[in-house]
This record gives C-alpha cells, sequence and structure tokens, in this order.
C-alpha cells in the first residue's frame, strides 16, 4: 500500500507491475519492463515515486502519475526503502554495503557498510516506514537498530540463536516484529517478538504453521502495530 492509503502496487512472474486504486478498487496503471518476475514493490513516502525489484536484481522506479510505459532509471541491487526525504532509494548488495540512490537523477549519492556480523538473506533488513532507521540481523541472532541520518547503531534487541528468517516495522515505526523459525519437513516453528521501541518491551507469539510454499514464511504488522 502507499503511505497516503490511495494505491495498492502488485507484482508477479509475470514481469508487470499493476497499480491499483483503492477507492474506485479499479487498476490505475500497468508498469511494464522488467525481464523477469516481480518479487519487491516499494512507494516513497510522499507516495509520488514507486520502486520494483524482479528476480534478476533489477530495480527499476516510476512515477506514480507519470506515463507507465516510462520508468525513470534502473539499477541493480535489493531496495530496502525510501529516505525519509523520498529523494533517495536504499538497496544493499551481496557485500553488506548499503546504496543511496538519487531518485532525481538516477545516481548514487551515498554508500556504507553494515556490520562485518550482519546476516546476509534477504529478509534480513528491514527500513522504517519514515525512512529514518534500518533494522539488520547479525549472525548471533541479535537485531541491531540504526540511525540512517547518523549512519550510527543506537541499539540492539536479544534474538534467538537460530538465523531469523524475517522482520519489519510497523507503519507509525514504533514496533518491530521479528521471525525466527526452523523447518521441520513441511512444517515452521518458532517464535515472533514485538518489539516496542520506547520501552524495550516484547510481546512473545509461539508460531508453527504447515508449509504450503517454498519460499520462506514473511511477516507483517497491521498499520496501528497491534
Amino acid at each position: 500500500f502507499s503511505p497516503d492509503g490511495k494505491k495498492l502496487a502488485s507484482g508477479s512472474s509475470d514481469q508487470l507491475v499493476h497499480l491499483w486504486d483503492i477507492g474506485t478498487k479499479k487498476r490505475h496503471a500497468t508498469f511494464r519492463g522488467h525481464r523477469s518476475g516481480i518479487i519487491q514493490v516499494a512507494f516513497s513516502p510522499d507516495s509520488q515515486t514507486l520502486a520494483t525489484t524482479s528476480v534478476d536484481r533489477e530495480i527499476r522506479f516510476w512515477r506514480v502519475e507519470a506515463d507507465p510505459d516510462r520508468n525513470l532509471w534502473s539499477e541493480r541491487g535489493s531496495p530496502l526503502g525510501f529516505s525519509a526525504d523520498s529523494r533517495s532509494l536504499i538497496s544493499v548488495d551481496t557485500n553488506r554495503t548499503l546504496h543511496f540512490w538519487d531518485g532525481t537523477i538516477g545516481k548514487e549519492s551515498a554508500a556504507f557498510e553494515l556490520p562485518a556480523a550482519s546476516a546476509t538473506n534477504f529478509n534480513s533488513r528491514a527500513i522504517s516506514p519514515d525512512g529514518q532507521r534500518l533494522a539488520v540481523v547479525l549472525t548471533n541472532g541479535a537485531v541491531q537498530l540504526w540511525d540512517l541520518r547518523t549512519r550510527r547503531g543506537i541499539d540492539t534487541f536479544a534474538g534467538d540463536t537460530t538465523l531469523t528468517n524475517a522482520l519489519t516495522f510497523s507503519r507509525n515505526a514504533r514496533f518491530l516484529a521479528v521471525a525466527d523459525w526452523k523447518r521441520v519437513g513441511q512444517t515452521a516453528t518458532g517464535t515472533v517478538r514485538v518489539w516496542n521501541l520506547e520501552t524495550r518491551l516484547a510481546n512473545v507469539f509461539p508460531i508453527e504453521a504447515r508449509l504450503m510454499i517454498l519460499e520462506p514464511p514473511a511477516v507483517a504488522l497491521s498499520t496501528e502495530g497491534q
């Protein structure tokens, strides 16, 4: 969903990205240009720019209200989210380096390396919806919180010694959900910890689910984080 709640973006293996109008429940636009299946979509905080990435790690940038047959520019990597001012998309490469791309000109504006102890799986990093904080899973299962404005680590939350599979911020950026589990056959068992980033207290929920697909499970929070 776009931050202003007016649009929904979806992508699939047909290499197309669809933009839906929430009010009318009709398709608003279809973006074409990717050469492999879509695996991630992300809106900028001002809801005006959409970033999409495909299986071949190509990132494309689109203006929501512009010509759907023209993307702004494309790059390579795994996008995480946008900066707070909506100008920069933040992506990560296989060397644990964060890249900041200026969405207005399509050029890299800054980069910095994540801790050497950070995990490398795709779901082991998340950026808060306001673009101000980054959560990074460490190899010991802990989650480290970074301030993207100062590019400094500001807090660490304990985790399970097993590899954390997914994490996400609530829309208001007050909560962080961290899920860790292990797979036994077609069953996933583990826990979800929902951290209050102000009080540093967590609610812990056990999980056990039968997996119907081969991809790893994901975790999501409702808008109010409840």
